[in-house]
């Protein structure tokens, strides 16, 4: 079941953030996983959308998806930092199929495994976090 796509928030530059995280990955555009990386831009513009819990604002745009409501950017509005962190989580997302049971195929000069973050978007959080609007506690 696939959602329409949303027009005029930030979330039209998926086809732009797929490629900038294809570039970022030094993946070919004929790779034959290329075109995943298109899904994981939408996956990574919704989970930063969710953790920055925006507030009402007359510049933003109320997304509705699959019964869920919330406030998102409008086209060209999204902060630089924000689509930085959205093309960061990409690749991630795309690298994550690389990990099995949270471990890479690699290690470090001394033999350590690599582990991937249980939190997706760790990676992206000093990104993100001065856009933040959401009460909290640390």
């Amino acid at each position: 079941m696939s959602e329409p796509p949303v027009t005029g928030t930030w979330h039209d530059q998926v086809p732009a953030i797929a490629d900038a995280a294809r570039i970022l990955l030094r993946l070919n555009a004929a790779d034959p996983d290329a075109p995943r990386l298109t899904g994981c831009a939408a996956a990574a513009c919704n989970a930063i959308d969710h953790r920055l819990l925006l507030k009402e604002h007359p510049d933003r745009l109320l997304l509705t998806r699959g019964g869920h409501c919330w406030w998102t950017y409008a086209d060209g509005d999204a902060p630089a930092d924000v689509v930085t962190a959205a093309e960061q989580l990409t690749g991630e997302l795309f690298r994550r199929k690389d990990a099995p049971f949270g471990v890479l195929n690699a290690a470090s000069a001394n033999a350590v495994p690599m582990y991937v973050s249980r939190d997706q978007m760790a990676g992206v959080d000093s990104l993100l976090a001065p856009y933040v609007e959401s009460w909290g506690f640390a």
